[in-house]
């Protein structure tokens, strides 16, 4: 019997790619089955030897015994010194900051109130004139301790009787060291 292949050569050629395509693709299909079959067997046995050793060692060593007794300990004591070490770090000595705060301090300003937020400080008080105020200004910017100050421009518009809010940043590193 005589077969007749009646179609163009343009089908014929997308017949034999389709038919390549899905040949290939089955042979990932088939490597990626083999290939994930392969990775779960594997990890089953990676599970069962870790529990087997984990097993063997718990029964043959009896210094795990003693250790795990102690270890809860251990690590609590460790704790508290790591916290312990911590705030030692992040202590910063105020006294240091309150006694450069009160010699800096000229004749005549009251200090009422001192706001700390981490590095701001913001100062409120009374000055009983001008240039109670500016000596005051001078001090800080002069102080080692305060990085920069801020006195607001109405509060030095003022002549007498000035209530005042000085902002200021003060230098951390230089309180915490042992230097200053």
């Amino acid at each position: 019997m005589i077969t007749l292949n009646l179609l163009p050569p343009q089908t014929k050629k997308e017949a034999h790619l389709l038919q390549l395509y899905l040949s290939l693709k089955n042979a990932i299909v088939l490597l990626l089955l083999f290939t994930t079959l392969a990775a779960i067997t594997l990890l089953l046995a990676k599970l069962t030897l870790q529990e087997y050793f984990t097993r063997v060692v718990d029964q043959t060593t009896l210094t795990t015994q003693y250790g795990n007794i102690f270890s809860k300990d251990i690590k609590d004591v460790n704790r508290q010194l790591t916290e312990v070490n911590k705030i030692q770090s992040e202590y910063i000595p105020w006294t240091k900051f309150f006694a450069e705060l009160s010699d800096i301090t000229p004749e005549g300003i009251v200090i009422f109130n001192v706001n700390i937020n981490g590095k701001d400080v913001t100062l409120s008080g009374f000055a009983q004139n001008r240039d109670q105020l500016l000596k005051l200004q001078q001090a800080l910017s002069g102080s080692p301790l305060f990085l920069e100050s801020d006195v607001p421009l109405e509060n030095l518009l003022t002549r007498e009787n000035i209530n005042f809010n000085i902002k200021s940043s003060v230098d951390l590193t230089r309180l915490q060291s042992d230097a200053y």
